[in-house]
């Protein structure tokens, strides 16, 4: 072994194999300040230290590393060279045995040397090519953390401006709210006090006019007394003359005391003659009240069918589409809204793609001039026809909002009429959801349970509880509403996804059953029965955007696809009436099979114009609602008792007054739809 020369110490930056150094050589280390240091870099125990440190400690290790070859190098050139020193000296001394032993060992030893120091300069070459390749990687992984740490704050910084933005728009919302609510009692109780001050000044009219014709048949009665009274006098000046004159005259004068008493009758039968005519003339008024409400009720019953003809016009399905304004971020995408109720979109091949709906909303209309065309729905369901609104369109499209929104202002509108209008009513509320294609009640007590369907089930209307058991609630005002829905989107399914962050991840069904009775005319009560549904539909997501269960997401693309599959055979029913429908593919269509077949359908589209690909989708969805014509006939659910017997609701009446004012109605309805398609078209044009 050559001395000075230590091998285990090279065991911090090679592997004895990449050296080739013999046994019998021995490398020292240079001189180190801290003789204990480890024989590789220590592992830090947090995964996330900063890369400057990190990059400080590779920066210093690669020096000890380089300082560390240098010396090596030297101490091996200067082992060589006593080596070579030591043979010229062997060489000088003789051949010896022993000198031409000792002169191949070092032979051999220089030859260890040389071939030594030439790997130790590749490895040098090597390790620097390396610690370049690795500076630069952790140069660019900096970059990019920094690069992500700025977009994280901005993002932050976002996020809390549009949070407190959020709560002062929520506090508006609700002090308008509150005043709406004021202003409304205030109108309604204006309303019942100029109702109030009109029938005490029909009351004090219709008193005034018999007082007046009592007054004029008292003054005729006053006058005919007084000249009976007259008569009197006169009789009773001459009756004395006569008493003075003779007594034959007595005759006479008693003749005329029986015309005095037959005058005084005439006079009392007169009386009550006046008495009689004037309880004839309430009674007439009375039975003219009658008339005249009979009428009025009955031009509301033709204005409401006139309603339900406009209604029924416009076909039992219809498709809605609203635009979602591009969040922050997203790139608006050019579409063209034309005449209110058409969109062109270029897609992704720049080809002008037109689609076709009964009505277009951008972004500009709000959610109060939505409910205006919504509730022409709910005039048919007051009427007695069940009503199935759905909500569709792809996660983060504005769907869920639309759909609360116009919950919200139904709710109140549907218990505004039925306190105004009903004798009594009691509605009642379902509430359930599909996920993962099992039925499940949100109004259990004991929290969600998952629902068994009966092969007959047919669907909602009404929820048979003998086939699908779930929970009802009595709502007796709107309130009620609100604190079923809380209990109910509580135990809804939601997940994340890469574009929201709880997103709807099942179907939910909430369901008003309406039963009122009201009174008309001639003791008749009439009896309605109708529901309305709501249905949010899961947002439709790629599998690409899913963070957490792709097998759930694939349960509600599949749903959606057998919903898809319903619609095309129903489009096609009207050219090929054998089609069959698949009704059974998913448990969303046969929940949906009663309220397709036998009421009346509206499905409002939801579109972000800041994802291109996604709205066409969409839209390629509407196009299948916009070719299904009414499947069935839609049922009406309303029945007349008269005094224990039941009727039609429906009356006729050939009274020509009546058929112009429900004439002039109909076109007053026909100039309002025009009105309404004129100020979206405006509307869209700006």
């Amino acid at each position: 072994m050559l001395p000075g020369i230590n091998f285990p110490a090279m065991k911090k930056f090679f592997k004895p194999k990449d050296l080739n150094i013999p046994p019998t050589i021995t490398i020292e280390a240079p001189n180190d300040p801290s003789p204990d240091r480890p024989h590789s870099e220590p592992q830090t125990s947090n995964r996330f230290d900063s890369r400057e440190n990190d990059k400080s400690t590779r920066n210093t290790s690669d020096s000890d590393f380089d300082v560390f070859l240098t010396e090596l190098r030297c101490q091996v050139k200067n082992n060589a060279l006593d080596k070579e020193m030591e043979i010229r000296n062997l060489r000088l001394q003789g051949n010896s045995a022993a000198n031409q032993a000792r002169l191949v060992e070092l032979i051999k030893e220089l030859q260890y040397l040389e071939h030594s120091q030439d790997e130790i300069h590749l490895m040098m070459g090597s390790k620097q090519k390396d610690v370049a390749s690795l500076t630069s990687k952790l140069d660019q992984e900096s970059a990019l953390h920094a690069q992500t740490l700025s977009k994280l704050h901005s993002a932050t910084a976002d996020y809390r401006k549009l949070a407190a933005e959020k709560v002062e728009l929520e506090n508006d919302l609700l002090a308008l709210a509150k005043d709406n609510v004021d202003l409304e009692k205030k109108i309604n109780d204006l309303e019942a006090q100029v109702d109030s001050l009109q029938q005490r000044l029909s009351d004090a009219q219709a008193e005034a006019d018999a007082n007046d014709k009592k007054l004029i048949n008292d003054a005729q009665t006053l006058e005919e007394v007084s000249q009976l009274k007259k008569k009197l006098r006169e009789t009773e000046s001459e009756h004395a003359l006569l008493v003075v004159k003779s007594y034959s005259n007595e005759r006479a004068s008693h003749n005329l005391q029986t015309t005095l008493t037959m005058l005084n009758q005439e006079l009392n039968a007169a009386n009550v003659q006046c008495k009689q005519k004037a309880i004839e003339y309430e009674h007439n008024l009375a039975a003219e009240r009658s008339a005249n409400f009979e009428k009025m009720s009955a031009m509301e019953a033709q204005i409401k069918a006139l309603q339900l003809d406009l209604i029924d016009s416009k076909g039992g399905f219809r498709s809605w589409l609203r635009l979602r304004p591009a969040q922050a971020g997203m790139l608006k995408q050019p579409i063209t809204v034309t005449g209110g109720s058409s969109i062109s979109v270029k897609d992704v091949r720049n080809v002008d793609k037109v689609f076709t709906f009964d009505r277009v909303f951008t972004p500009e209309v709000s959610n109060s001039s939505l409910f205006g065309d919504l509730s022409e729905m709910l005039e048919a369901a007051l009427q007695g026809h069940n009503v199935t609104v759905l909500a569709y369109g792809q996660t983060g499209s504005g769907k869920t909002y639309t759909m609360s929104s116009m919950l919200d202002q139904s709710v109140a509108k549907v218990f505004e009429r039925l306190q105004s209008e009903a004798t009594n009513f009691a509605v009642r509320g379902r509430c359930i959801e599909v996920y993962k294609d099992k039925v499940y009640d949100l109004l259990a007590p004991e929290g969600r349970q998952n629902q068994k369907v009966s092969s007959d089930c047919r669907g909602m209307w009404p929820i048979r509880s003998e086939l699908l058991g779930v929970n009802t609630m009595a709502l007796e005002f709107p309130a009620a509403v609100t604190e079923m829905l809380e209990l109910a989107s509580a135990n809804r399914s939601q997940a994340s996804t890469e574009k929201n962050l709880t997103s709807s991840r099942s179907h939910m069904f909430l369901s008003l059953e309406m039963v009122s009775t009201s009174a008309g005319a001639n003791d008749a009560m009439t009896t309605t029965r109708s529901a309305i549904t709501f249905v949010d539909l899961a947002g439709s997501e790629s599998l690409a955007n899913v963070t957490i269960d792709r097998a759930e997401t694939q349960a509600i693309n599949s749903s959606l696809s057998a919903l898809k599959t319903v619609l095309t055979a129903l489009a096609q029913l009207s050219s090929k009436p054998k089609t069959i429908v698949p009704w059974r593919d998913s448990q969303l269509t046969r929940l949906l099979h009663d309220g397709f077949t036998a009421g009346k359908v509206l499905f409002i589209q939801t579109a972000s114009m800041g994802e291109l690909q996604e709205s066409i989708h969409t839209m390629d969805f509407s196009m299948l609602v916009s070719q299904v014509s009414t499947v069935g006939k839609t049922v009406k659910n309303q029945s007349v008792t008269y005094q224990g017997r039941e009727a039609k609701s429906e009356a006729k009446f050939d009274n020509s007054s009546t058929k112009a004012c429900l004439t002039i109605f109909k076109q007053l309805l026909h100039w309002k739809l025009a009105q309404d398609t004129r100020f979206i078209t405006t509307n869209s044009e700006r």
